[in-house]
């Protein structure tokens, strides 16, 4: 009997260390990932401007929004996007300062005075730093539409994929949070996320929940 419960302790030890090895090797082996290739890849040596619009009552709240995502983008672009120049944001933002009706002319035109081969139109949907069932609850939710304009050729477009950002996610709340601190996190996400659509990357499979561009021309 001694002889038997031995030899059951050291099975019993040996399948808890296995079952911890086994623990041990998940936890350092490397989150699958699913590679996501480029919506628009022509940016490569070419230069962009990116040009913003937003409506009147998330200009009224934040005056600078179009200038502050145009900077967020521009600054990913420049990080992600070695060999594309981006025209200085302050530069669009300062012409569509001076021309009230900027969003009259066609995107192609306004990049013609850069000298942008291409301009990435940005156009905010959705945009809000508060939860609209909870007007005390900060959470922020943004959705923009973006769609590429061949200024050497007006006739030529690409509507990509809307970008999303929500901050924070799930069910977390930020008890010290307030408009300001919503609005710059959410800004870099969208920057982010607007920025993945001209380059390859990978993202964890799991969370694979991107949609597919569409390429229109005309």
């Amino acid at each position: 009997m001694g002889v038997l419960a031995a030899l059951c302790s050291l099975a019993l030890v040996c399948a808890a260390g296995c079952q911890a090895i086994g623990y041990g090797l998940y936890s350092v082996l490397p989150e699958p990932t699913e590679k996501i290739p480029a919506e628009f890849n022509r940016l490569d040596g070419k230069k962009a401007a990116v040009l913003v619009w937003a409506p009147s009552e998330t200009m009224l709240q934040f005056p600078h929004v179009r200038l502050e995502l145009a900077s967020q983008t521009a600054y990913q672009m420049k990080q992600r996007l070695k060999t594309t120049t981006v025209v200085p944001p302050e530069q669009v933002a300062a012409h569509q300062d001076r021309n009230l009706n900027w969003d009259a002319v066609p995107p192609t035109e306004i990049g013609k005075q850069f000298g942008a081969d291409y301009v990435i139109f940005i156009e905010l949907l959705e945009y809000s730093t508060r939860d609209p069932k909870m007007p005390g609850l900060f959470r922020g939710r943004a959705r923009v539409s973006i769609v590429v304009h061949d200024v050497n050729d007006p006739t030529a477009r690409w509507s990509l994929t809307p970008a999303v950002a929500e901050y924070p996610t799930g069910h977390t709340r930020l008890p010290n949070a307030d408009d300001m601190t919503i609005h710059r996190q959410m800004l870099e996400i969208l920057g982010s996320q607007i920025t993945s659509k001209f380059y390859d990357h990978e993202i964890p499979r799991d969370k694979n929940s991107r949609g597919q561009g569409t390429g229109d021309r005309g």
